[in-house]
């Protein structure tokens, strides 16, 4: 059975948000000798790896890599592993002295170093060879019945290169100024598969990079708009996680559900917006199909689409819009076909919650979890590479008012 849980909160703000699209050093024991390699190493029932993308603001200016790595250690302390094992691919702020990306082990006992990776400045961590190598490991380092993945970094949901030369312009991560397309990102783990992907960054929770990144995971956690600098509280998160249940559905309703609660009740002096959502993507395909009967029927742009409830801060383009919104003004004679959508989506998105306000004082009056590029000018079906999406090539495409 399939839950939707969707709730809008209207709070007062208090704090000037950061958005995420202390520098203490972590706590615990650090060893940094790897372990002997050719030791038998056991299964355990789930190996989550948080890839740490923070040589960049994230890192340098905020310290929010080092307060995560302190939050999933004080989880681990709490016994939240429950027999799991949890890795960190750290692509530490890079100094003087180099600072190369290390693979972490959060334990119960704190924290150790399982691998130095060379510190080769023109190797990046969202170069697709580096996150090959890093899977890898994992699995050599770690092996378990199955796994999950957190990517942590800046993120700019859809947003593709300006030119085919450049597809590491936008999308996940930022390792001095580079980034991976969420294209190259599916197609750099194509043989990857995991329990769960929890995004810890900005913008992903869009229809263009769920539906683009769909085959890893049946359980998927994002925000459709900017996050803020602190992200997931892992300690909180963990047991969720690292749960027995196969079924990873009720457990990542429950770890959105501690996302959002932890900035709805503000404690510890952070801000109080939060937009998350959980999504199926077993379903995409029939959100799919039902979408492209709504497109089917466009014979003309739109001129209001662009108006509809945008996600995105002001400050940047527009390009971030709610779904549900979208598909009511395209359905306006067509109930039929807003019907099927509507049952479409609320399979594929399990659970959504959002406060009234988001980063950058964005007013949220509509929030349906699920965020959609809305064409309103002919030039905007290449812009920053959209019709280069598998999502345009599937659905959108099929409008006769884009071809």
């Amino acid at each position: 059975m399939y839950r939707f849980l969707l709730k809008i909160l209207l709070l007062t703000v208090t704090l000037a948000p950061l958005s995420a699209c202390g520098d203490d050093d972590p706590i615990g024991n650090i060893d940094d000798k790897p372990d002997k390699p050719g030791q038998e190493t056991p299964l355990a029932h789930r190996t989550v790896l948080v890839y740490m993308v923070a040589d960049n603001t994230l890192g340098t200016s905020f310290g929010s890599d080092q307060d995560d790595l302190n939050e999933m250690i004080n989880g681990a302390k709490e016994g939240s592993l429950n027999g799991g094992r949890l890795l960190v691919y750290h692509n530490r702020p890079k100094t003087a002295s180099g600072n190369p990306p290390q693979m972490l082990e959060i334990t119960k006992d704190g924290m150790k170093v399982l691998k130095t990776y060379p510190d080769d400045p023109s190797v990046y961590s969202v170069d697709p060879e580096r996150i090959r190598e890093v899977m890898a490991d994992m699995k050599t380092l770690a092996p378990a019945e199955d796994y999950g993945l957190v990517l942590w970094s800046h993120a700019n949901g859809w947003l593709g290169a300006t030119s085919d030369a450049d597809d590491r312009y936008r999308a996940f991560g930022d390792d001095r100024g580079y980034h991976i397309t969420v294209q190259t990102l599916a197609k750099t783990l194509e043989d990857e598969h995991f329990s769960f992907v929890y995004f810890d960054c900005c913008l992903m929770g869009c229809v263009e990079a769920i539906y683009e990144l769909r085959n890893l995971a049946p359980i998927m956690v994002a925000s459709p708009t900017e996050l803020s600098i602190d992200g997931m509280p892992y300690d909180r998160n963990m047991p969720h996680m690292f749960t027995l249940d196969t079924d990873m559905e009720n457990a990542m309703i429950s770890a959105a559900q501690n996302t959002y609660n932890y900035y709805k009740d503000k404690e510890n002096g952070h801000d109080d917006k939060c937009q998350i959502a959980v999504y199926d993507t077993r379903h995409l395909d029939e959100l799919a199909d039902a979408s492209r009967d709504i497109y089917l029927t466009l014979s003309s742009i739109h001129p209001d689409a662009a108006r509809v409830q945008c996600y995105n801060t002001p400050y940047s383009s527009r390009y971030i819009f709610d779904m549900e919104n979208l598909m009511e003004l395209y359905t306006t004679d067509r109930t039929d076909l807003r019907d099927a959508w509507t049952a479409a989506w609320r399979k594929t998105v399990v659970y959504g919650a959002a406060t009234r306000t988001g980063i950058g004082n964005v007013y949220f009056d509509r929030y349906c979890g699920l965020g959609t590029f809305a064409i309103d000018q002919p030039q905007d079906i290449t812009w920053r590479g959209y019709n280069t999406l598998q999502w345009w090539k599937d659905v959108v495409s099929y409008a006769p008012a884009y071809q």
